[in-house]
């Protein structure tokens, strides 16, 4: 009896161990994730930016050459 409690807490210590590491993932994970949608609307700005840049410059070249 005594050999499957220790059993049983080896079981209980390599599930618990399984769990941190897979939470620990999937924290990783996300925050992975969150700094590079963060990242990714920054270079959307800007591209927003270069855009509107560029319509002003071909307005200009428009208004000169009329």
């Amino acid at each position: 009896m005594e050999q499957v409690a220790q059993y049983f807490l080896y079981a209980v210590f390599i599930n618990a161990s399984a769990l941190l590491i897979v939470v620990g993932m999937v924290i990783w994970a996300f925050v992975q994730i969150k700094k590079d949608t963060s990242e990714i609307i920054r270079h959307a700005e800007n591209l927003g930016a270069m855009t509107q840049n560029v319509a002003a410059m071909t307005r200009e070249v428009l208004r000169r050459t009329e």
